[in-house]
């Protein structure tokens, strides 16, 4: 071990020998390091009690949404809106692969805007498309897929863009600019099946480069995930409460992360035993594997699976594989105090490759200067009222 990394861990033990004497209560917007707070991804309500902070990134997890259903869209819209005219604005996030996996579903208005929509409406029902929620999931397109592939599959495609323009311009004009999909990991049976398009990854790769290309057009940064692949995972082992082990990553699981042009890419936590006994999101052999020109994010950090980042102190790996860290405490009863203790930790970790990542992270936002400003289009939502 060099001598900076064994100075750094000093000064953090030294940190939890007298953090017992601190206050979190008492901590100000001033005490942050905001060279740390520009690579995280936080809950809104973090956000809003630290408004002098800047954050990478502003996510909301569904027990927010379902809180803030009650308020209605325009309440969304303001929240956004207010994140990104801040001096650096921040990837505004969101959860909508559709299906379950909907954190605007919570919202009535929400689905009276996509069921108003003639893109939306007439792709679902030319196509008998079942769907279980306010929009189809993955899978059941993927399905309505298959039925036509052989002979409509342009037809399909281009129905299917139209879809995901619509949807995209719904996000765009809540203030959302970064959406958490799509999911491409090829699988046939288990935990992920309802979350993805096919055990086909011909199939994955169709379908989800055509919802990429229509939300990137719509100024929305898309993110595959979950790499390299959860695959088949056994219904009994959900990541979210459990450490997941694979004996070895797949060829067909990996093809779409390397073909799909998205804008970003979030590491899973599995272990994946070919590679490292770590799991991939703090394994420092995961750059030799990652596609090159993306933004690399880490699943939530908050989940069971990625227990050995916090047990075994890995926040060096943790910043040399992302370029963003989300994290949503959704499991916590204080959740301030974990992104406090989190920030904490990150913030002996080498100095420089946190000021590269801050470097490669604002290139984006000078590239798309158009995706971080205030969202001025609410005919649709004063149209739903």
């Amino acid at each position: 071990m060099n001598i900076s990394k064994t100075i750094r861990r000093f000064l953090y033990w030294l940190f939890l020998l007298v953090s017992p004497y601190l206050s979190y209560a008492g901590t100000t917007n001033k005490m942050l390091d905001e060279n740390i707070t520009r690579l995280l991804v936080v809950p809104y309500h973090f956000a809003l009690e630290h408004r002098n902070t800047r954050f990478g990134g502003i996510i909301y997890t569904g027990r927010d949404m379902r809180n803030l259903s009650q308020y209605g869209l325009d309440t969304i819209l303001s929240l956004n809106n207010s994140f990104l005219n801040q001096e650096d604005p921040p990837f505004i996030m969101i959860d909508e692969e559709g299906g379950v996996v909907s954190r605007l579903r919570y919202f009535k208005e929400f689905q009276e805007l996509c069921y108003q929509d003639e893109s939306i409406t007439d792709f679902l029902r030319e196509y008998d498309i079942h769907v279980s929620y306010v929009l189809p999931s993955e899978r059941e397109i993927g399905m309505a897929y298959e039925k036509v592939r052989d002979d409509q599959s342009d037809v399909f495609l281009r129905k299917f863009y139209e879809y995901n323009r619509s949807l995209a311009r719904i996000l765009r004009q809540l203030g959302f600019n970064t959406v958490l999909a799509p999911v491409v990991d090829v699988c046939d049976s288990g935990y992920m099946t309802d979350r993805t398009y096919s055990s086909d990854p011909k199939i994955v790769i169709e379908l989800a480069g055509v919802m990429i290309q229509a939300f990137e057009e719509e100024g929305i940064f898309t993110c595959v995930k979950h790499f390299p692949g959860l695959g088949n995972l056994p219904n009994s082992q959900d990541p979210h409460y459990k450490r997941i082990f694979f004996y070895q990553t797949d060829e067909d699981q990996l093809l779409p992360f390397y073909v799909l042009p998205s804008s970003m890419i979030m590491v899973s936590h599995g272990i994946y035993l070919d590679i490292d006994t770590l799991p991939l999101s703090v394994s420092p052999r995961t750059v030799d594997y990652l596609p090159d020109y993306r933004i690399v994010i880490s699943d939530d950090i908050s989940m069971s699976s990625v227990e050995p980042l916090w047990k075994d102190e890995l926040f060096d790996n943790l910043i040399d594989v992302n370029d963003l860290i989300i994290i949503t405490c959704f499991k916590s009863k204080h959740p301030s105090k974990q992104i406090y203790d989190l920030i904490t930790r990150i913030s002996y970790t080498d100095t420089s490759t946190v000021n590269k990542k801050l470097h490669e992270l604002m290139k984006v936002k000078q590239r798309y200067p158009e995706r971080f400003r205030p969202s001025r289009r609410i005919n649709l939502l004063r149209g739903s009222h």
